[in-house]
């Protein structure tokens, strides 16, 4: 390197090299210290885009002024006008290096225990978290990024492939493979949820000594990361790593980024609750751990005072507290149902397909759909959990609950139609994803896909205007209704013969003694009486001026105006309360309906910034509903710049990245569709099919029972089509393969056989 004149750099040995550059060891003689300089590879310096990137990193370190960034001194040229930058230069060495030089049974000393490893992950944690303050993603957090200083230091270092978080899409692969997030593997749209998986990856590593993903086939490990696939703490780890702490990781793991901690703050705010010994977001503690943190915390208080039976006194509480949690909240259930015999025909209604008892359990017996009604009405607050199965050989479908305001009935009693149908499907469409949704459109929206033969626990929560999904105490989906549920009836629902469903319980708070001031008009729209709901609203919009709940009834008056075919009365009502976020909806909704999609895509970007998690979902949700009209309208210039609003807002949602991945169908964008949203399968199988990669769908898609039917038909791989659910596609495979005898003596008896 030629040194500026007067030569106050003195370089020494080479620190470390890198995909762009080395780091230099160097004396500044103005200042008579030691620093490290960091130069770029000389095929680098004839490639602007690089030299472009080396000064941004110099310039974004420099602006992040915290005790976890390694400062940057001076960003100059040499005589020769190559660029270089000189930064603090720290006696240490990296994680990744202790790492390396760890094993289970030996740990490098500044690894040695989870509880330097949480210290150290904390210092990262507080840079990372200033830094997305300051508008900056990292997207190469990994050990070889973080130096540990021998006096103590953790920083986070190279800041080479960091950005401002900007709207817009991530064009380019940054990051390194084994650490990078999903989305950056499919070069999505990366923000700060991507640092955080990121830095779940290097915790994890930490942890475990072992990647979280990994894979000797290269096309294999793209496709598990791309996916968000890891490979999960065996039970080794998981007896030798705090629970806790392998928790906190694991969150920070998660394929989906809303289902991430939502903040790199709240992720340091879990290893800081972690290192005092509190209850951290990510883990839910058992009783014996509870217990354990108690006497931690309280152990001298606690032997002084009393003796060895108040722990065990202790310990009974706690597990008595556990038992009456929902007890205390939902009381005893007012429905037990375990189908023990043949009563529960007196107390429930097959609606559709059949349903017959089988080891004390219900199967469903239908070809398709299979809907069991329980006779019973429920008011007020309602929650249902059961029990159920996918059975072992059958076709994997719903497992799934639905609800609704009022059933419909022939003269003779029997159940022909519900009214105002919500339905909480687990494992829809063939078992691919978990929704809650309405006969038109789903309203949340989870990649859960029960597997056969597991019993799965789900629970469905209906309280005021919101319903919530849950499948073995984690919830997967939540809507809030604009208006309350009111009372209703439950459906059990099992799609295709072989599904089971077991101990139903059901809980109901009824009618509350007191009543709200809305609840006379909640009870007008729940019957559609919309102008009579609308001018209760007003009475206690009069009665109740200046007060939140006068807001509230403003708001419901002008949905039901709206919803009572009188939009300009309902947008009149509203200027009221112009600011209300629902307000801004329903107006977004409007100038998407006017066809006025400037004005439109302008109030979503409005909408959009500072929008808090659940008004995100609301967002995406109403956006999946434009998106579906563009698509069914065939307005196409429209869909991609409603799509263009997705990737910079609303990408990660579940629910939005599925009309996403609709809307590049309808847009033509296959092999796009195919990297970025490989967990759609359906829509995935539609995109092969349209490229005409049949076989690929028959191979890689045996759930998708149509689409492998159709592509089998395609592409003559007739032995792929199940028998049992097409048997005429079937016999058209082997007539096409000049079989018909075959055709004859499987099918000879039916009357299309001919």
């Amino acid at each position: 390197l030629d040194l500026p004149t007067g030569r106050r750099l003195s370089p020494g040995a080479t620190l470390g090299v890198g995909a762009t550059g080395r780091v230099l060891a160097v004396h500044d003689a103005n200042l008579d210290r030691d620093v490290a300089m960091k130069v770029l590879h000389a095929e680098a310096r004839a490639q602007p885009e690089s030299v472009a990137r080396f000064v941004a990193e110099a310039r974004i370190a420099s602006s992040l002024a915290h005790p976890n960034v390694l400062p940057i001194y001076d960003l100059d040229t040499d005589d020769a006008g190559r660029v270089f930058f000189t930064m603090q230069r720290i006696a240490g060495r990296s994680l990744g290096v202790a790492i390396q030089a760890s094993s289970i049974a030996a740990r490098d000393a500044r690894i040695a225990s989870f509880s330097q490893i949480t210290s150290i992950f904390v210092g990262v944690a507080q840079a990372v978290a200033y830094a997305h303050h300051r508008g900056i993603v990292h997207q190469d957090i990994k050990p070889d990024n973080i130096m540990l200083g021998d006096f103590g230091e953790v920083l986070l270092v190279d800041w080479g492939c960091a950005t401002r978080c900007r709207p817009g899409t991530t064009v380019r692969l940054y990051g390194t493979p084994l650490y990078m997030s999903p989305e950056q593997a499919r070069r999505d749209h990366v923000d700060e949820r991507s640092d955080i998986y990121c830095l779940g990856a290097a915790l994890f590593h930490a942890l475990a000594l072992r990647c979280p993903t990994w894979s000797e086939d290269e096309a294999e490990f793209w496709r598990r990361k791309q996916s968000g696939e890891i490979d999960p703490p065996t039970a080794d780890e998981l007896r030798r790593i705090p629970p806790a702490l392998i928790d906190i990781a694991l969150k920070a793991l998660q394929a989906r980024p809303p289902q991430r901690y939502e903040s790199a703050d709240a992720l340091l705010d879990d290893l800081r609750r972690y290192q005092a010994g509190l209850a951290t977001i990510a883990h839910r503690d058992t009783v014996i751990e509870s217990l354990v943190r108690f006497h931690r915390r309280h152990a001298q208080v606690l032997w002084t005072a009393v003796a060895a039976a108040a722990i065990i006194a202790v310990l009974g509480a706690l597990l008595l507290a556990e038992q009456r949690k929902g007890v205390m909240r939902w009381g005893t259930p007012v429905v037990e149902e375990d189908f023990a015999d043949d009563g529960w025909r007196q107390r429930w209604s097959i609606h559709q397909g059949g349903f017959d008892r089988t080891d004390s359990r219900i199967v469903s017996s239908g070809p398709d759909q299979n809907i069991l009604v329980c006779d019973r009405r429920f008011s007020g607050a309602t929650a249902i959990e059961y029990d159920a199965m996918i059975l072992s050989g059958s076709d994997a479908c719903d497992i799934s609950l639905i609800w609704c305001r009022d059933l419909i009935r022939d003269a003779s009693g029997n159940v022909i139609g519900m009214e105002s149908r919500y339905e909480c499907k687990v494992g829809a469409f063939d078992a691919t994803y978990t929704a809650i949704r309405t006969p038109e459109r789903n309203l949340d929206f989870a990649d859960f896909r029960p597997i056969s033969g597991i019993t799965y626990r789900v629970r469905v929560e209906i309280e005021d205007d919101l319903m919530t999904l849950a499948v073995d105490g984690r919830e997967l989906c939540r809507w809030r209704d604009p208006l309350p549920f009111g009372g209703g009836h439950i459906a059990l629902y099992g799609h295709y013969s072989g599904k089971t469903f077991d101990n139903v319980r059901i809980f109901s708070r009824g009618v509350p003694e007191r009543l709200s001031p809305l609840a006379i008009g909640d009870a007008y729209a729940q019957d559609a009486l919309w102008e009579q709901a609308a001018r209760q609203y007003r009475r206690v919009a009069d009665d109740h001026r200046g007060r939140a709940l006068a807001d509230e009834a403003i708001y419901r008056e002008g949905l039901c105006l709206l919803r009572g075919g009188q939009p300009a009365r309902a947008h009149d009502t509203w200027r009221a309360i112009a600011g209300d976020w629902r307000v801004r909806e329903h107006l977004v909704d409007a100038l998407v309906t006017a066809g006025d999609h400037d004005a439109a895509l302008t109030a979503m970007e409005d909408l959009a910034r500072g929008a808090s998690a659940e008004q995100r979902r609301s967002l995406a949700m109403n956006w999946a509903g434009f998106a579906n009209g563009l698509i069914a309208r065939g307005d196409l210039t429209a869909l991609a710049r409603h799509l263009d609003f997705h990737d910079r807002h609303l990408h990660g949602l579940m629910i939005a990245d599925h009309m996403a991945a609709e809307a590049m169908l309808a847009l033509r964008r296959y092999e796009e569709l195919l990297v970025r949203y490989p967990q759609h399968r359906y829509a995935c199988c539609m995109a092969l099919q349209r490229l005409e990669r049949h076989h690929q769908v028959v191979t890689e898609y045996p759930e998708q029972r149509w689409a492998t039917t159709f592509s089998a038909l395609m592409s003559g791989e007739y032995g792929a089509i199940d028998i049992r659910a097409y048997p005429r596609l079937h016999a058209l495979g082997l007539c096409k393969n000049g079989r018909a005898d075959e055709v004859m003596r499987l099918y000879g008896d039916d009357d299309w056989s001919a």
